[in-house]
């Protein structure tokens, strides 16, 4: 493939930078390895859902996902099982893509967004790693290559196999930038899509029965730092709402004894998590410490509030996750965070409402609770929940045709 005058520049420009020693890598696992690359919270979250869809489909599959350094939001260390390993980017200079790309030697590379990494992206293709790229908008590629930096960006968008752009406008610059249309898709923006924790249908049904039409409401992935807000608002709830249970999900084992100090404080009288068995009708609160009860109680609770989101002191759960399970999300003034997008839509759409302390947390509560109101913010989650999944699921069905593609080419090398 040939490389325009621009790219070659770019190319003896940046090997001019000091490049900086590697940090030491973890082994390639064997087998089939897919590369995500993301530079935004918001992106890391939809890649996220594909990586956790096509683990399900491909089980052998390992996933590297590299990001942006010094993103904010900081993206976790470990922003989702599926994700295998996760790396901040170096700068993009030639013998760091060149050590990058030997050592991963990734059998596929998707590309989210406009940050193109052009000595990377034209370094992979040479090496045959085929690549492909979604959610890419004509504004973005506009501001990343002014000027001269056209013909480097030119020589980048040549070496993707598959785009898939969020409108007909950026197609059509697409195409002015000599991409081929056959390789232009266009699919709409790429959403953090939903996979809800998971949960037995026997088990929903016998706490329903137990439970006995009681409205709950749920404080997931709580900090101790948050206890005291969250407890007080139940306070003032079951003042106007008698039957009003509390399940109460703490973020880090390691601070179960001070939520419990803070629960025996609030003088509600609570119940453990051994079972549905030990609540009866006088139980105002539950505490749940098995991490894997979420599924459950976001398919039983009306309301869910998003620990993490007052303080600040833990990473909040996935707004989506409750809104894709039927209940309406709370939410607090904590900063920009890796679901900041997917809360905003919520919000716009009317399936989540953000309070600032205690007492609005409580009206909150106590204004939502009612069947009518939580049908309304319910319906509208799964309307914000089901955008995208046609885009989603068009990503990872080209993502199957290409590593089958490869698989074979190997096989046959």
């Amino acid at each position: 493939m040939g490389r325009s005058f621009g790219y070659a520049a770019y190319r003896a420009l940046s090997r001019r930078k000091t490049l900086a020693e590697p940090d030491r890598r973890p082994d390639r696992p064997a087998g089939e390895l897919v590369w995500m690359h993301a530079e935004t919270p918001e992106r890391v979250a939809a890649l996220c859902d594909l990586a956790t869809r096509l683990r399900a489909l491909r089980p052998d599959t390992q996933l590297l996902l590299t990001i942006q350094p010094g993103a904010a939001p900081a993206v976790p260390a470990d922003p989702c099982a599926a994700v295998d390993h996760v790396e901040p980017l170096d700068e993009d200079h030639p013998d760091a893509a060149a050590r990058f790309l030997e050592h991963w030697a990734p059998d596929l590379c998707l590309w989210a967004g406009a940050g193109l990494r052009f000595n990377l992206i034209v370094t992979a293709s040479e090496r045959g790693v085929p690549l492909m790229l979604v959610d890419i908008d004509g504004t973005a590629l506009r501001a990343q290559a002014p000027g001269w930096l056209r013909g480097p960006q030119r020589s980048a968008l040549a070496c993707f196999e598959a785009i898939m752009a969020i409108d007909k406008t950026t197609g059509a610059q697409l195409r002015k930038l000599g991409v081929p249309a056959p390789r232009i898709e266009v699919t709409g923006p790429l959403r953090a899509g939903v996979t809800p924790p998971p949960c037995s249908d026997e088990a929903v049904a016998e706490t329903t029965k137990t439970l006995a039409g009681r409205p709950v409401w749920l404080a997931a992935h709580l900090p101790a730092a948050e206890a005291d807000a969250v407890l007080a608002a139940h306070r003032q709830a079951v003042r106007l709402s008698h039957r009003l249970l509390l399940v109460l999900h703490p973020a880090n084992l390691d601070e179960i004894s001070e939520i419990d100090a803070a629960v025996r404080a609030s003088g509600l009288r609570a119940a453990g998590d051994s079972g549905a068995e030990t609540l009866d009708e006088n139980t105002q609160l539950l505490t749940v410490t098995d991490p894997q009860a979420l599924g459950l109680w976001y398919r039983i609770a009306q309301l869910c509030f998003l620990g993490g989101s007052f303080s600040g002191a833990t990473s909040m759960p996935n707004p989506m996750h409750p809104a894709a399970l039927g209940a309406a999300v709370l939410y607090g003034p904590a900063g920009r965070t890796l679901h900041s997008e997917a809360q905003s839509r919520l919000t716009k759409a009317g399936a989540a409402r953000r309070v600032s302390d205690a007492e609005t947390l409580a009206q909150a509560v106590v204004d939502l609770i009612a069947p009518d109101r939580v049908a309304e913010m319910a319906l509208a989650g799964w309307e914000v929940v089901t955008e995208g999944a046609e885009m989603a699921d068009r990503v990872l069905e080209r993502m199957q045709d290409m590593l089958d593609l490869a698989r074979v080419a190997h096989a046959r090398s």
